[in-house]
């Protein structure tokens, strides 16, 4: 329980840096030196909390299939979502707003950023607060969409599907598989709000 502000602080602390840019509080090379060093500490953090962490291994082919199960039903399911409402989320629409005021290379790193701490904070250590399955998937779920801002009932669904999707690899992989898939899923919107 006492790593869940800590983590969450530093999830924050994604979002400032941006912040302090757009306050031109920060240059771009200053937001884009301390944006990596975020990612680079994240990643070295996460790395020695596995090498800690007494988990099981799980091979490569097993992370990758779960990772795509996940993302074609993602698509899926967003693909139905658009049939039946076209307007985007608020998440979306403030994401859109931010992408053209910030660099892009910034903005890659804030999706990155965010895709791996939030995995960590909701998939582990929120994850690890439970024990029974259903609960976890349920509890992250739900946290993960009011961290999401949704506006609309489908955008509710639309983040319940993606936080059930990200809990079913966790589970059925690791964490780097939830991980990866977050990371896929952010990545793929971004690259589709580009075409």
């Amino acid at each position: 329980m006492k790593r869940i502000i800590p983590v969450y602080i530093f999830q924050q602390v994604n979002v400032l840096l941006v912040s302090l840019y757009l306050l031109k509080l920060l240059c771009i090379s200053e937001l884009t030196i301390l944006q990596i060093l975020y990612c680079a500490s994240l990643i070295s953090f996460l790395w020695m909390y596995g090498q800690r962490k007494q988990v099981v291994k799980v091979n490569m082919k097993t992370r990758m299939k779960w990772l795509g199960i996940g993302f074609v039903s993602l698509l899926i399911i967003n693909l139905c979502f658009s049939l039946i409402h076209a307007q985007g989320t608020t998440n979306q629409a403030n994401l859109i707003g931010l992408q053209h005021q910030v660099p892009w290379f910034s903005f890659l790193l804030l999706l990155i950023n965010a895709s791996m701490v939030e995995e960590f904070l909701y998939r582990e250590i929120l994850w690890n607060l439970v024990r029974k399955l259903d609960i976890r998937v349920a509890l992250t779920s739900i946290l993960f969409v009011l961290a999401h801002h949704p506006g609309t009932i489908l955008a509710w669904c639309l983040y319940v599907s993606l936080g059930m999707f990200l809990g079913l690899v966790r589970y059925k992989s690791d964490l780097w598989g939830s991980m990866g898939l977050h990371l896929v899923w952010n990545l793929s919107v971004y690259v589709l709000f580009f075409l």
